[in-house]
């Protein structure tokens, strides 16, 4: 009867401590990882009066990091160090991390672009507007800022007419078979794959250079749907406004 006993309170004991040994070996063994995935996302308003609506949103639905809006698709003191800190800040205090802004280069077709002559490579306008966006990049760095995104295109956003998707609301959607044909486009002329490789590498090699000086990480938001499309007379296969070589 002893013996029985004793049996029975030494497998009482093993089920006691068998999980915290289990689990002490599971830690031991299998050290945490670090996560390779944070949810974030973009066109966060980040000023402007639906800023506080839009920032309380991401942080219900876990969103901690995301890129805002620009602060204004041309120079002034929205883009002053004062205003860009003010911005991060707002963010914050919402327990995001701002991890990007986008340049007012943006994916808007050439006739809404501030900023034309330095996608055609027209100079010296050019010139006076990349200085414009040296000013900012330096502006978004001093302000704690870590990165800049642009487009660089002159057709735009491409898309056909939207597709119909669940409970409402509509699909950004591109059929080329659909999309409508507007044929060359007069302000732009021959944009050719040379043509085009000069106008992004002058724009680069003005930048790059401000932005490394100032620690800010420069991304190409490139457009998606490669397709063929003549523009002023030069053909080549591209990513809406971006030539594959």
């Amino acid at each position: 009867m002893a013996t029985d006993r004793r049996r029975v309170l030494q497998g009482a004991l093993a089920m006691a401590t068998a999980p915290a040994s289990v689990a002490a070996s599971a830690t031991a063994q299998a050290p945490r990882q670090r996560a390779l995935m944070k949810v974030g996302t973009q066109h966060v308003p980040t000023s402007g009066p639906k800023a506080a609506a839009g920032l309380k949103l991401m942080s219900a639905l876990g969103v901690s990091h995301i890129c805002g809006n620009e602060p204004s698709m041309i120079p002034g003191p929205e883009w002053s160090v004062e205003s860009l800190t003010q911005i991060r800040e707002r963010v914050e205090s919402y327990g995001i991390k701002l991890n990007m802004l986008p340049l007012p280069l943006s994916s808007v077709p050439l006739s809404s672009s501030p900023y034309k002559a330095t996608l055609l490579g027209k100079s010296p306008e050019r010139d006076r507007e990349i200085d414009s966006l040296c000013g900012m990049i330096r502006n978004t760095g001093r302000a704690g800022i870590p990165a800049l995104k642009y487009n660089f295109t002159v057709l735009g956003w491409i898309r056909s007419e939207s597709t119909p998707g669940r409970g409402g609301s509509k699909y950004s959607t591109l059929q080329l078979a659909k999309a409508k044909d507007e044929g060359t486009i007069p302000d732009i002329g021959v944009m050719d794959a040379d043509r085009k490789w000069e106008t992004i590498t002058y724009f680069l090699n003005r930048v790059i250079p401000v932005a490394a000086e100032y620690k800010v990480k420069m991304a190409l938001h490139r457009l998606t749907v490669p397709f063929r499309r003549h523009i002023g007379g030069g053909a080549s296969w591209k990513y809406l406004g971006l030539w594959k070589a």
